[in-house]
């Protein structure tokens, strides 16, 4: 074989192993850029699920707080209306206490008659 077909020989498989080096590098990088993109995406999706169960956590805590506090206005509001009627109970037996006070049974009870003038005596 004459030295000029070897040596083209030689350059077409020399050409030949580059082109196949350089699509193994391009399958390399794209296969490393897939991979980065899968990894970015399963970030976004962790840090995603993250700021829902914050904002879960969040809403449950506002809800747990919300409770609390129409519980404590509801036991403020049974407080009121147990004093007040604690005040009208006293005030009613103050009522006939002194009502009692005023009208002792050793004095005869008078009845009511009508006055001329169509009053109570």
């Amino acid at each position: 074989m004459p030295m000029c077909c070897s040596k083209k020989a030689a350059q077409r498989q020399k050409e030949y192993e580059e082109e196949v080096r350089m699509r193994k590098l391009e399958e390399a990088a794209r296969l490393e850029q897939e991979q980065r993109e899968r990894d970015e995406a399963r970030k976004a999706e962790i840090e995603r699920i993250m700021q829902e169960e914050k904002q879960a956590e969040l809403m449950k805590k506002k809800a747990e707080e919300d409770k609390a506090e129409q519980e404590r206005l509801a036991q403020e509001q049974r407080m009121a209306e147990e004093q007040a009627e604690k005040e009208r109970l006293a005030a009613e037996e103050a009522m006939n206490t002194s009502m009692s006070r005023g009208m002792s049974l050793s004095e005869p009870q008078q009845p009511m008659c009508k006055m001329p003038s169509g009053k109570f005596k």
